[in-house]
């Protein structure tokens, strides 16, 4: 079953995140200033893709786990998250390595992954350019929330996940009243990811697929109530003041993807839908294609420190990151079908190995029957 409307809310999230970040790396990396430059870091709305994004995969795992068995689903989601993920990052790493990057890379460090980093878990520690591609750390809390889903699903089934994601938002509550600001850094641990604040977007996206068939009548009211949150976010809670400004965006974002479900659904065949599908791959690349693209008009001498050379890469991030999207979405779709098939074969491998065994035991005890009736 697909959802094409939330497929709509992953691609203008995913733009809203290259446009958010083209500011800041455009006036770092390629020298580009200037106040109507600053309307670009989208004052008040910047900070509403990530949560709207952690919603959705929040919705999206959900509706994976209704169908799907703990082991299957984890293989499911490994097949989603690293192909691309390594790609993109092994071919910015061994570029910058062989010195086929034209010219640096950040202009404070270049790319250094570690272990972590290739398998997309919290880090023991932290060094200069651990992270390529710089959106690693919400990959790391996906993470985080797919082994908590598991967890959940196995202790209390399909049915219990709403009340767990509840009762795991309720002790993020009371964190927030008690400790605010603990576990919530962008980077998270082990000990501490379990109760930052950056969780509570994933698990409102577990209860809008649980309340999905609940409500119908309200949704306009409870979009009304989103943006409003939305608003109070931006206007009143500045995002320093990390627990409730994430309160505000991630109650919001569920509600938002409730919402979503809630009125008709775009056609499948719907661009921005279709283009939904490539978010992901455009998410991967954007922050390396942006700094490809300054470093190529440095190295020509062309629109260096310009509004127009900046612009130029912003559109040619997400033009060549959609185009990079539509290949991961292809290559996701070979592998998981590979994967599957992989799946089946071992299955039927045990079922004809415990079959054969299982025939033994009859045809020797049938054997000393015979041998017994004979004698």
């Amino acid at each position: 079953m697909r959802f094409n409307n939330i497929q709509v809310l992953r691609l203008v999230a995913a733009v809203g995140v290259v446009v958010t970040h083209l500011s800041p790396y455009a006036e770092r990396e390629f020298g580009v200033s200037g106040p109507g430059w600053d309307l670009l870091h989208l004052p008040g709305i910047a900070p509403a893709f990530v949560p709207l994004f952690f919603a959705v995969s929040g919705f999206v795992l959900t509706h994976a786990l209704q169908s799907s068995s703990p082991g299957r689903f984890l293989l499911h989601r490994a097949v989603r998250l690293y192909p691309g993920y390594w790609l993109t990052m092994g071919a910015v790493t061994a570029a910058c390595a062989v010195g086929l990057w034209p010219g640096p890379y950040l202009s404070f460090a270049e790319p250094n992954p570690t272990a972590e980093t290739v398998l997309l878990t919290p880090p023991t520690a932290f060094r200069l350019g651990q992270y390529p591609l710089v959106v690693e750390w919400t990959l790391i809390y996906e993470m985080v929330l797919v082994i908590g889903l598991v967890a959940c699903r196995l202790a209390v089934g399909v049915r219990g996940l709403p009340y767990a994601a509840a009762a795991w938002l309720a002790v993020l509550a009371v964190k927030s009243v008690v400790a605010p600001g603990m576990g919530s850094a962008s980077l998270p641990s082990w000990k501490t990811a379990w109760v930052s604040v950056y969780v509570a977007p994933f698990l409102m996206g577990v209860l809008a697929y649980s309340l999905a068939g609940y409500g119908r009548r309200w949704r306009w009211p409870v979009f009304a109530v989103a943006c409003a949150l939305q608003l109070v976010a931006a206007l009143w809670v500045p995002f320093a003041d990390i627990d409730p400004h994430q309160w505000l965006r991630g109650v919001a974002a569920g509600l938002t993807v409730w919402f979503l479900v809630q009125v008709p659904d775009v056609s499948a065949t719907n661009r921005l839908a279709v283009g939904g599908g490539y978010s992901y791959g455009l998410y991967l690349v954007h922050v390396p294609l942006l700094l490809l693209s300054f470093r190529l008009m440095q190295q020509a001498n062309v629109l260096v420190g310009t509004s127009a050379g900046a612009a130029l890469a912003g559109v040619v991030a997400i033009t060549a990151g959609l185009a990079f999207g539509r290949f991961e979405l292809w290559m996701h779709g070979r592998l998981k079908r590979g994967a599957d098939r992989l799946v089946a074969s071992c299955g039927r491998l045990r079922a004809a190995t415990a079959g054969r065994a299982g025939g033994v035991g009859p045809r020797i005890l049938g054997a000393r029957q015979r041998s017994e009736s004979a004698g």
